[in-house]
């Protein structure tokens, strides 16, 4: 009996080393993710919510506060080719606010907590009227926004092209025009607060690159973020806007890489002070010989010095000290460290084509963030993948820069990839009214099509060089099948009790199996014919 069981030992031992690799791979991922230095990134919620209209003032998912101003208005979520959607109409004016009753943003007496110097970004695309996005908006005493002093980053759009404009409500704006600013498109946006009063304002995407610059001496207190949408005066027409992304990303103050030069001028003034000693003269008779004593002037110098140390970084301080230095000028270069942490770049890609607002590196991005990062599985993986993949890609991405043979390699290999993610989303619409399920479908079409399309033929190959030599090589499927099996059980338990650590092991399980499945069938299929 003991004997009969030893294949079925054999196998469930196999099976159990197998998931251990997978789940020890997946830790040593979650374990760089959890010792990288954290990103100050928040990820805004996405748009995957019910299909329907949120009249009231607190908008989808209750955290986009809606503020109407006209008589017709309209906020809702739609779907689209570009996925759900948050769309906002208006006959005059309307705002949405992130977060503007949110506990991490807000206290509960109403005052702003949140970061103090942060980016704003959001992907839109304007049918028509005015819009962008605002930022620093205050909290008034009835809870209603206060925008003064407040910046906005908007733009307009028409057949001829249209305009980009940041400013300060109340006082006068920053323009840039591009012919390729037009109505229907989708664009980033975004406006960004620096130390220093610096306000930087981007708008990019569908061929255009433009960056504005606004420097304040006497900036508005730190608030909130949010979406802003005017109507077309001129033409009377609807201001209607579609959203479907945004993120904050926060800018540590005491981990920011700014460099400042202290120049000191140092000036020594010599004085020369006087000290006259009165001369005084003793004569004593001594016979009829008279002796007479003088004593000389002395005369005393004392020196004092006076150095005025003049020290500029934003402003030029003056000091006055007392030093005995001859005059010099000594300059002193000090570097405060911090990071700027911004949403994770696509290095290799970036490399390859040459720059970032390439097309193809525009579909990678928006694969990424426009439909993995809204949902709970997806965000949690992304963080997983980003500790490993950012943990060699820099190197690679440097080797493309400087070789034009291998970028061209990687270029080509990249279009595949573009294909599989095409196909992966096209897989995943039928479940997209559960946006974690569709994530999850997604996942398991993309690493399978991965695994086939990158990793069989040379798997293939080498199982073939080993058949030619007369070598044994069995292909075996059921191990990976059972730590796909494994991974997919974990997930739903992640999903069930909303375990972050738990979701990136059991979706970097997930990827691995369904990739090493995918990588193995074709193998495994020849085998069986040559078995036959």
């Amino acid at each position: 009996m003991a004997r009969e069981n030893l294949p079925h030992l054999r196998v469930l031992g196999k099976v159990s080393a197998i998931s251990l690799i997978l789940l020890l791979i997946s830790l040593t991922i979650f374990a760089g993710a959890v010792g990288a230095e954290e990103e100050a990134v928040v990820m805004v919620e996405g748009f995957a919510y019910e299909v329907k209209e949120y009249p009231g003032v607190r908008g989808p998912g209750k955290i986009w506060y809606q503020y109407p101003e006209g008589s017709i208005y309209k906020f809702e979520i739609v779907y689209t080719d570009e996925g759900y959607v948050y769309k906002i109409i208006t006959s005059y004016r309307a705002l949405s606010l992130y977060g503007f009753g949110h506990p991490h943003l807000y206290d509960a007496s109403g005052n702003y907590i949140g970061p103090k110097y942060y980016e704003f970004k959001v992907r839109m695309m304007l049918e028509s009227g005015w819009g962008g996005i605002l930022v620093r908006v205050q909290k008034g005493s009835d809870g209603e926004p206060r925008e003064l002093g407040s910046y906005l980053a908007a733009f307009d759009g028409n057949t001829e092209g249209g305009c980009f404009s940041l400013r300060k409500l109340g006082f006068e704006s920053e323009t840039e025009c591009s012919p390729n600013i037009k109505y229907g498109k989708w664009y980033y946006v975004s406006l960004r607060f620096e130390r220093g009063n610096r306000i930087i304002a981007r708008m990019w995407g569908n061929g255009v690159d433009l960056t504005l610059t606004l420097v304040d001496d006497d900036p508005p207190p730190p608030g909130g973020f949010g979406i802003r949408i005017v109507w077309d005066a001129s033409k009377r027409e609807y201001g209607i806007i579609h959203v479907d992304a945004a993120w904050l990303t926060v800018i540590t103050p005491e981990a920011e890489t700014v460099t400042t030069t202290i120049t000191e001028e140092v000036t020594a003034t010599k004085t020369t002070t006087m000290k006259e000693t009165t001369t005084v003269t003793e004569t004593v008779e001594v016979g009829a010989e008279a002796t007479v004593t003088e004593t000389e002037t002395v005369t005393e110098a004392a020196e004092v010095q006076t150095t005025t140390v003049t020290e500029s970084i934003t402003e030029t301080i003056t000091k006055t000290e007392t030093a005995t230095a001859p005059a010099e000028t000594i300059t002193e270069t000090v570097t405060e460290t911090a990071t700027v942490v911004e949403q994770p770049r696509c290095l290799i890609a970036t490399a390859a084509f040459g720059s970032e607002l390439a097309p193809q590196v525009q579909a990678l991005r928006e694969f990424r963030d426009g439909f993995i990062m809204k949902t709970f599985a997806g965000r949690n993986f992304m963080t997983a993948f980003n500790a490993f993949y950012y943990s060699w890609s820099p190197y690679v991405a440097r080797a493309e820069y400087e070789n034009p043979m291998l970028r061209g390699v990687i270029r080509s290999s990249i279009y595949p990839l573009l294909f599989i993610l095409d196909l992966s989303k096209y897989a995943a619409e039928p479940f997209s009214a559960i946006p974690e399920l569709a994530a999850l479908v997604s996942g398991l079409a993309s690493s399978s099509l991965i695994g086939l399309i990158y990793l069989a033929p040379p798997i293939l190959t080498i199982w073939l060089i080993l058949r030619l030599r007369g070598r044994r090589a069995a292909v075996r499927l059921r191990y990976p099948a059972m730590a796909l099996a494994l991974g997919l059980m974990f997930f739903a338990i992640a999903e069930l009790f909303e375990s972050s650590t738990m979701m990136m092991v059991s979706s970097s399980m997930i990827v691995l199996s369904s990739m090493a499945l995918a990588a193995m069938l074709p193998t495994r299929i020849l085998q069986g014919k040559k078995a036959s």
